[in-house]
């Protein structure tokens, strides 16, 4: 069904996506201020980090760029197929919204990173990084 290049670009496409997902989430970071960080500092960071994780890595905009990702990449390999047609198709549509997925999440991890320095910011906290 699959030949074993193809089974190797899906094994790799997912590990990666899978390696993505286990890095660092944005919510957890912890941004660099100039000036102290007692008791306010941490009470600040654990409530912009419970706002920055309502921001869902898997969310409306990651799931259009895996679709988008698969269509395109499904078609992309039926175009250029030569023989497997629409089993080489699927299996690039498969790898397609994988990675799609992963750079979605990537794209929402970096907009958690952005809520959690604003947030911050908001709170009196001079954020430098």
């Amino acid at each position: 069904m699959f030949n074993s290049k193809s089974l190797y670009t899906l094994v790799i496409g997912l590990g990666a996506v899978s390696l993505g997902g286990c890095a660092n989430t944005g919510a957890a970071y912890m941004p660099i201020v100039d000036g102290p960080t007692g008791a306010k500092y941490e009470q600040d960071i654990s409530d912009c980090r419970s706002l920055a994780e309502q921001r869902k890595l898997l969310n409306g905009n990651s799931k259009e760029t895996a679709l988008l990702a698969a269509g395109l990449t499904g078609l992309s390999v039926f175009a250029d197929d030569k023989g497997n047609g629409l089993e080489e198709a699927l299996l690039g549509a498969v790898v397609g919204g994988a990675l799609g997925a992963g750079v979605g999440a990537m794209d929402a991890r970096e907009e958690r990173k952005q809520m959690m320095k604003t947030c911050m910011s908001g709170r009196g906290h001079r954020v430098v990084g």
